[in-house]
């Protein structure tokens, strides 16, 4: 029986998965891009994604983020940015921002504060939604037992009742939404910093791979800019001037950063 492919051929494929087996972690490491899906460009809002140039006069392969719509629509002309600078800057903001001590305890102070003034304002907005559903339950109760005593037809009063069940189905999915929010809210000091330390060592580490597992936990988004790159964390800070939560965010000038790590490089 003929073979498929002559022996020749087939090994020449041996010998080149055996070289992509043994070069998989390499290639893999290089090209693995953190930002993936989180970087944004500034310019037109399109995503930004991984790009490799090759220098081949000197050798060299350049990697960078850059506007998904140049290459596609044409119509954005904005710069793109390495990607070991972006990356390296990312994770400096992680460690400095939210991963050093003193910002973890600064911050988990912030949020478990607020949680508790959360809860007390909810107490109140809680007890008040009891109190009336406990209120209409009365009410339907003593409807009931007119039509009972007096003998009315249940039709006299039927339009009372639905008002009465409609305000309760409100009441009901009120008090629901209060418990959930009082359940997100409900975060301790501990419970902060422990999440916090599991991805410490490998930010530490620049373990690009592991980061990009759950970086995106952390980091809303990256936008870059024309003059300016930007960062918003996914975890909320209170907002001084109303007792809301808002996105922690940083920024920082382009040409610095670019200047910054290409010197750390």
């Amino acid at each position: 029986m003929p073979s498929i492919i002559d022996k020749e051929t087939f090994d020449k494929v041996q010998v080149k998965m055996a070289h992509n087996k043994r070069n998989a972690g390499h290639f893999k490491a290089r090209r693995v891009y953190m930002l993936s899906g989180l970087i944004k460009c500034g310019e037109c809002g399109s995503l930004m994604w991984g790009k490799s140039h090759f220098d081949g006069r000197h050798g060299l392969e350049y990697l960078n983020y850059e506007c998904s719509a140049k290459g596609y629509k044409q119509n954005c002309d904005s710069r793109g940015v390495r990607k070991e600078s972006i990356e390296n800057y990312v994770l400096d903001e992680l460690q400095n921002t939210l991963f050093s001590e003193v910002s973890m305890k600064k911050l988990a102070a912030m949020l478990s504060a607020y949680s508790v003034r959360m809860k007390d304002s909810s107490k109140i907005e809680l007890d008040g939604a009891l109190n009336e559903l406990a209120e209409i339950k009365v009410k339907v109760d003593r409807i009931i037992q007119l039509v009972a005593d007096s003998g009315i037809s249940i039709n006299v009063v039927k339009d009372e009742l639905k008002r009465l069940e409609d305000r309760k189905i409100t009441i009901e999915a009120c008090i629901q939404e209060i418990q959930m929010r009082n359940n997100a809210a409900a975060v301790s000091e501990d419970m902060i910093i422990g999440l916090i330390n599991k991805s410490k060592e490998s930010v530490r580490l620049r373990n690009i791979a592991e980061c990009r597992e759950f970086i995106g936990n952390y980091v809303e988004s990256v936008i870059v800019h024309r003059e300016k790159v930007e960062i918003r964390f996914k975890i909320g800070v209170p907002d001084t001037d109303n007792d809301t939560l808002s996105p922690l965010t940083v920024e920082y000038d382009l040409e610095e950063l670019k200047d910054k790590y290409r010197k750390a490089g």
